[in-house]
């Protein structure tokens, strides 16, 4: 999986990926909700991917103290690439 890729989740919901990060060798995704038309919704998402046998799988983070580091390493991102541009 890669940032800018349309994924669906189990709840048959598009989501695009926005950002990446890798904590202690996992990697995360930020991910925001498309609609049919592939516009953004209002609905944010942090998911895990999991590589078992050579196959892929995603799994949504749901523990609040994951998702409260994992949420600080892609406001990070987000402020770097900013100043990067500024």
């Amino acid at each position: 999986m890669s940032v800018d890729q349309i994924i669906t989740l189990d709840n048959n919901n598009d989501y695009l990926l926005l950002d990446e990060t890798t904590l202690d060798d996992k990697k995360y995704f930020y991910a925001v909700g498309v609609d049919k038309n592939e516009d953004p919704t209002n609905e944010y998402v942090v998911i895990e991917e999991i590589k078992k046998d050579g196959k892929i799988f995603i799994k949504k983070v749901t523990d609040k103290d994951m998702l409260n580091l994992l949420i600080t390493l892609f406001t990070m991102n987000y402020t770097e690439s900013v100043d990067e541009e500024a």
